[in-house]
């Protein structure tokens, strides 16, 4: 098969080049730009080939797309962090109610809500003292279980990056 389309492409190089030399250099610049027109004919604008490829891809990999739905957890005026089962219920209704994103609180007024060795040796402390937050690690438990239900999890600082005005260190 290689060397048909070899034996193929010598041929018709020959021919253009015999072309060249029988017609003389106008009529082979003619040629050219008769091709190039024709090239450029035959080929989907640049607006339509992506179009065109997005599609075939999509076909490919299927519709990747997905929608976002995310949600905060926090322990502000929220009582599901505070229990591990409680968590582990919110995160069940959650992905019952289609979220598929959660984002739980990591730090919350000068404390963290998992164990951190950083936050201990800066604090004292490795985790918010608060009693239902102490002996867990929150974000494991959120990771587990949002994970089970196939949902996204990004941890996020409520209040930014900042402690009370009050705080000792």
């Amino acid at each position: 098969m290689k060397e048909r389309i070899a034996k193929s492409f010598d041929t018709f190089a020959n021919k253009l080049v015999q072309f060249s030399q029988e017609k003389g250099r106008v009529s082979w610049l003619i040629f050219l730009f008769i091709l190039a027109l024709t090239f450029v004919a035959i080929t989907p604008f640049p607006g339509h080939s992506r179009q065109l490829a997005q599609s075939e891809l999509r076909q490919c990999q299927g519709d990747t797309r997905t929608e976002l739905r995310g949600v905060w957890l926090t322990n502000i005026d929220s009582d599901v962090l505070f229990e591990n089962r409680k968590t582990a219920e919110a995160v069940s209704l959650l992905a019952e109610a289609n979220f598929n994103t959660l984002y739980p609180t990591v730090w919350n007024w000068g404390y963290t809500l998992y164990p951190s060795k950083v936050s201990e040796s800066i604090t004292g402390l490795a985790l918010d003292p608060t009693e239902g937050l102490q002996n867990r690690d929150i974000l494991k438990e959120i990771v587990r279980e949002g994970h089970k239900k196939g949902m996204s999890v990004i941890p996020w600082f409520e209040f930014g990056f900042m402690s009370p005005a009050d705080a000792r260190w």
